[in-house]
């Protein structure tokens, strides 16, 4: 008894408070503590930023909720504490490795059959922005295709976006934007 005593004595403070023996648990407990305090406020702080009001209510709800009993069971002294820290702990490493694991069906995307070959020049953006009337190109593609020709022909002769006609036209923003 007199040996326990004098090994205690030489610990420092906080090992002391721990018990020695639950010593490795308590640093465990709050290296998670302070990592999902972290993962919640970052993610909180992330959502405020991109004016996600939804999003950062739920993370700060749901990260105290989380982040509650392990901060109780490490700041409160009664019996079962290392139990209750243990199996915290068990169920953080659980939770990550469930999410380490790949899910669903992994087999990927298979090729059957010949493939078309694809035009990128029927892309929208093409189309209207490097197709230029009266050009050899321009009346390459529609000579191939002259079904997209009428269609293409309206929208070639609405106002530009911002443009007097349109329904997002200010005359005061026309001003500056001009």
């Amino acid at each position: 008894m007199r040996s326990k005593l004098i090994r205690d004595r030489a610990k420092p403070e906080w090992i002391r408070y721990c018990g020695g023996v639950s010593t490795w648990l308590d640093i465990a407990s709050w290296g998670l503590f302070l990592a999902g305090a972290c993962l919640a406020l970052a993610f909180t702080v992330t959502s405020l930023r991109e004016r996600e009001w939804r999003a950062a209510g739920l993370s700060a709800a749901l990260g105290t909720a989380a982040l509650a009993p392990l901060l109780l069971a490490l700041l409160l002294s009664f019996a079962g504490r290392s139990t209750l820290l243990a199996l915290l702990l068990v169920l953080a490493a659980a939770l990550l490795l469930v999410m380490a694991l790949p899910g669903g069906d992994a087999t990927g995307v298979r090729v059957v059959g010949e493939q078309p070959r694809v035009d990128e020049r029927d892309a929208v953006f093409h189309r209207f922005y490097r197709l230029e009337p009266a050009t050899a190109e321009y009346e390459a593609y529609y000579s191939g295709r002259p079904e997209e020709r009428a269609f293409d022909e309206r929208v070639r002769a609405m106002p530009q976006l911002g443009e007097p006609g349109t329904r997002g036209f200010d005359p005061l923003a026309a001003a500056v934007t001009g």
